[in-house]
């Protein structure tokens, strides 16, 4: 059997922003006190757990070294919300590609 990927985890900073984006996405975040003393955010797409580990804010990374990709039907009216939320940039806007139409924020 192939490994199939069940989950990843993003820390953050920004953990509020973090929530509001992909909250906009569709994702429905529980909150559970972890024992390192920060906050793990955890929503499933399906059987997939997505999950955000709050991080302190001295010292941490700008942005994250990743990128995640999601297909969604609404991204022409979604668009200037996910562009409201603090941190996030425009890195391409809506576009009609070879591939379908595509954006690209960056955020913290």
């Amino acid at each position: 059997m192939e490994p199939r990927l069940a989950s990843i985890i993003i820390k953050t900073a920004s953990i509020q922003e973090m929530l509001r984006f992909y909250g906009l996405l569709g994702m429905e975040f529980t909150c559970k006190k972890i024992s390192q003393g920060s906050q793990c955010h955890k929503a499933f797409l399906g059987t997939f757990e997505f999950s955000l580990y709050e991080t302190e804010k001295a010292g941490a990374k700008i942005a994250p070294d990743f990128q995640l990709a999601f297909q969604i039907q609404n991204l022409d009216s979604l668009w200037p919300q996910l562009l409201e939320i603090s941190g996030v940039q425009e890195l391409l806007g809506p576009t009609l590609l070879p591939e379908g139409k595509k954006a690209i924020p960056n955020g913290r």
